[in-house]
């Protein structure tokens, strides 16, 4: 279920309501007020560097779904010879972020395996040292690895 935390009188949080709406989409909405210091909590964690709202929730399930999706579109591909490609390109910081939202852990051990090896590519391995000292800035909190 997709939780929404934000305010009625936002035009933000109607933007992403209408969205919703118009697309039929279940949701629990998180009202921000004195009442619920828990979703002001979440927002604060959640919401970027300033906190900002509204924000929609189900990182971890998503992310989840599409892991295993990858993990097994990776079954039985060795495309490491093939140099850097466009896939290459779009992977690596999509899967470089998704870990530090939601760990690829042991179930996906192809997937790990691919993140890593796109991590270590010349070329992404020099994105990756050049954005170390913004790491504070990652919303959720930057884990100490990578």
């Amino acid at each position: 279920m997709l939780a929404l935390y934000g305010h009625p009188f936002s035009s933000y949080t109607w933007k992403a309501q209408i969205a919703l709406h118009a697309l039929g989409l279940e949701y629990d909405f998180r009202v921000l007020e004195a009442d619920h210091p828990e979703h002001a909590a979440f927002v604060q964690q959640r919401g970027g560097p300033q906190g900002m709202f509204p924000v929609l929730a189900e990182v971890a399930a998503q992310l989840r779904r599409t892991y295993d999706w990858l993990e097994t579109w990776l079954t039985g591909r060795d495309d490491t010879s093939s140099g850097t490609t466009l896939v290459e390109c779009a992977a690596a910081p999509a899967l470089f972020y998704a870990d530090w939202a939601e760990r690829i852990d042991g179930t996906f051990p192809r997937l790990a395996a691919w993140r890593a090896y796109l991590n270590a590519l010349p070329a992404v391995s020099r994105c990756i040292e050049a954005a170390r000292p913004y790491r504070n800035h990652f919303p959720l909190g930057a884990p100490d690895r990578d």
